[in-house]
């Protein structure tokens, strides 16, 4: 905490005056900030000021469309355990698939609920006028 100079007044911040004694720069002079250089006050890398970076919705949707049915809008929006659990149910669909393959109309069936799920995500994401990504930001 500063204190006056002459008179030991506490003060709560630089003073061009004593409000006591009335001296002069009673806590030494004014610091000058013109022409300071903050970079050593700032640290890009803290937490607190971490850079969001908009998301885009045509990205978001083509990912839908292209590869929604594998959770990559979700990855790309930041939504990391649904993007899990999306890709990890394209792969137990895919294995079924592949393994129903000689009974031909149950794997058609699976390939139709997968085309199903990819553009209704992108329909989701198309017409979703306030969706948010993982941090809480609208997309563009």
């Amino acid at each position: 905490m500063l204190t006056c100079k002459k008179c030991g007044t506490p003060l709560p911040k630089p003073l061009p005056e004593c409000p006591v004694c009335h001296e002069k720069e009673p806590a030494g002079p004014l610091p000058n900030m013109a022409g300071k250089d903050y970079t050593d006050t700032y640290d890009p890398v803290a937490k607190e000021f971490e850079l969001v970076r908009q998301k885009v919705r045509k990205t978001a949707y083509l990912l839908a469309f292209l590869a929604g049915f594998t959770g990559a809008p979700f990855f790309y929006l930041g939504y990391k355990r649904v993007g899990l659990w999306w890709l990890f149910t394209a792969i137990v669909l895919i294995a079924l698939t592949v393994v129903l393959w000689p009974l031909q109309l149950y794997s058609y069936i699976i390939i139709g609920i997968l085309v199903l799920a990819q553009v209704g995500l992108g329909l989701y994401i198309l017409l979703n006028s306030n969706l948010k990504d993982a941090s809480g930001e609208l997309l563009k």
